[in-house]
C-alpha cells in the first residue's frame, strides 16, 4: 500500500486501532451536554441505547436509584459503561430495533428510558404500540456542530444519526468513497442521504468499527 488511506471521522477518536497506512482527520460534528433530570424513576426496567445516556444518568441520580433494577441496552460500549458502575445487563442488542423486539416479548409492562433530546422514536413508538408504559427521561442534549470539509477522503466514519444530519447539512460525499457506520440505525439514516457503499461492523463499538476498517482496506 504505497499511498495512505485518508479517512474522515465525524467525531474525535483515538487512532490506537489503526496504523501507519491510514491518515485520519477528526472533527466533532455534534456536542453533548448534561440536562438536569430529577424525575423519580417509576420502573424497575431500565433502557439505555447510548453510552452518553448511562454516563449522564449515573452522574445525576443517587447510586441507590439503580440498585435492584433490570437493565437493557444497545451496544457493547453502552454495556461496558453500565458494568463499570457495578450493574449487570439482562439484554444487550446491536441496535434499537433488535432490542425492542425482545422488550415487547417480556411480561413487564413498565419501562424507563434514559436518552438524549435527539433520540429516535423507533423504540418508544414500538413499545407504546405494544401497550407498554414508557417513561422517557432526557439526561443530555445533543447539538449539531456542522463544519464545511473541502478535502475529499477515501472513507468516512459516522457514529449517530445526529452526526449524519450535521455532516450533510453543509457537505456531500463523492460517489467513490466508502462509508462506515457504527450500527444499523446510523446506516439506515445514511441510506437516505447517499448511494455509497456502507459498511457496518459486526459489533456496536468503536473498536469493532476500527477493526472492520482495517480489514476492509487490507482485503482491498
Amino acid at each position: 500500500m504505497e499511498n495512505k488511506i485518508a479517512l474522515l471521522s465525524t467525531k474525535n477518536i483515538s487512532q490506537i486501532f489503526l496504523n501507519t497506512n491510514f491518515v485520519v482527520d477528526c472533527y466533532d460534528f455534534i456536542k453533548t451536554s448534561i440536562v438536569k433530570a430529577d424525575e423519580e424513576i417509576f420502573s424497575n426496567q431500565i433502557i439505555f441505547t447510548s453510552k452518553n445516556a448511562v454516563k449522564f444518568s449515573i452522574f445525576q441520580y443517587d447510586f441507590s436509584f439503580f440498585q435492584g433494577k433490570t437493565f437493557y441496552c444497545v451496544g457493547n460500549e453502552t454495556a461496558n459503561e453500565i458494568k463499570k458502575n457495578g450493574y449487570e445487563i439482562s439484554i444487550i442488542e446491536k441496535d434499537a430495533t433488535q432490542l425492542v423486539k425482545k422488550l415487547i416479548s417480556l411480561s413487564d409492562k413498565n419501562f424507563t428510558y434514559f436518552c438524549g433530546n435527539l433520540h429516535l422514536d423507533i423504540l418508544p413508538n414500538i413499545l407504546l404500540n405494544n401497550k407498554k408504559d414508557l417513561q422517557k427521561i432526557i439526561v443530555y442534549k445533543t447539538e449539531k456542530t456542522p463544519k464545511i470539509i473541502s478535502k475529499q477522503y477515501d472513507g468516512y466514519l459516522f457514529y449517530s444519526p445526529s452526526g449524519v444530519d450535521s455532516f450533510f447539512t453543509v457537505n456531500s460525499i463523492h460517489s467513490e468513497a466508502t462509508v462506515f457506520a457504527i450500527g444499523k440505525t446510523t446506516a439506515n439514516h445514511l441510506e437516505n442521504k447517499i448511494k455509497n457503499k456502507i459498511i457496518i461492523p459486526s459489533e456496536f463499538s468503536l473498536e469493532s468499527m476500527l477493526m472492520t476498517i482495517k480489514k476492509y482496506y487490507t482485503h482491498d
